[in-house]
């Protein structure tokens, strides 16, 4: 007798969580991904923005180069200047005419808007489009060489 009422016992024993603990975790959850999740996205928008102007730090730097060495500003070639598929690709030959060097960049560097500028003192616009979700971001270099994104 005294087995079966511990037997009776155990069978009336449940296993798993009640509905209050499962709503309970739920709502912790959805707490720290309210506090986490702007945060999250402004890295990475800071990410995105530093890109761009790191790479047009880059093209500015080239460029100057290329005008102290050789007194003109390098060849710019824009290919596929559609939504976040647009490549910049800068060619650099030396005077002896050897085989050139070539630096690619995932962005519009456009040079066209303003052409004197860019054939006499390098200012240009450099254009990353990261996509219809993300955003575009637009660096400016002036004439000193100064370079800003916004």
């Amino acid at each position: 007798m005294m087995q079966s009422l511990v037997k009776l016992k155990d069978k009336k024993k449940k296993n798993g969580f009640t509905l209050v603990e499962l709503i309970v975790v739920i709502a912790i959850i959805a707490i720290l991904a309210a506090i986490l999740l702007p945060k999250y996205f402004s890295f990475t928008d800071d990410a995105r923005k530093n890109s761009c102007l790191s790479e047009a730090k880059n093209i500015s730097g080239i460029c100057q180069t290329y005008y102290s060495k050789y007194g003109e500003q390098p060849t710019v070639a824009v290919t596929n200047p559609t939504l976040g598929t647009a490549e910049t690709t800068i060619t650099l030959t030396d005077e002896g005419g050897s085989t050139p060097t070539t630096y690619k960049f995932k962005g519009n560097m456009d040079t066209t808007t303003n052409a004197s500028a860019w054939t006499t003192n390098g200012a240009f616009t450099y254009k990353k489009d990261n996509g219809t979700l993300v955003g575009t971001y637009l660096a400016t270099c002036d004439i000193n060489g100064n370079v800003t994104v916004s």
